[in-house]
């Protein structure tokens, strides 16, 4: 019993670290929460930022977006979007006529079967 306490304390620590790592590489290199996409409708609007690349995997940008949280309040996250993605030509598509709000609509769960429709919608 002693043993898994210890293990547990040691997991529970290892935890916090690794979250506080995150925490610090995130904001040094100025990347927000990321905002996942859930199935459903996703309203968000596009800051009007270039996209960055993103340092962890090439050939994926980070767009900034403002977004509802689990509270159900705006903040600013950033969404990762790769170029082979067909999301990403969707969001040029909306974002060349000038459309910061979308409602990004996700169908599926995994990688054979996720769809996402992109529209625009006033916020």
């Amino acid at each position: 019993m002693d043993e898994q306490t210890n293990l547990q304390g040691f997991a529970a620590h290892e935890q916090q670290r690794i979250a506080d790592e995150r925490k610090a590489y995130m904001e040094a290199n100025g990347i927000k929460p990321i905002y996942k996409i859930l199935v459903g409708h996703n309203y968000v609007t596009f800051a009007d930022e270039m996209p960055r690349d993103n340092p962890n995997f090439k050939g994926k940008k980070l767009f900034k977006v403002l977004a509802s949280n689990a509270e159900g309040n705006k903040a600013e996250y950033d969404i990762v979007v790769s170029l082979k993605n067909p999301l990403y030509a969707q969001i040029m598509e909306q974002l060349a006529k000038g459309n910061y709000d979308m409602d990004i609509f996700r169908q599926g769960t995994g990688i054979s079967d996720t769809r996402y429709t992109v529209t625009m919608f006033k916020a």
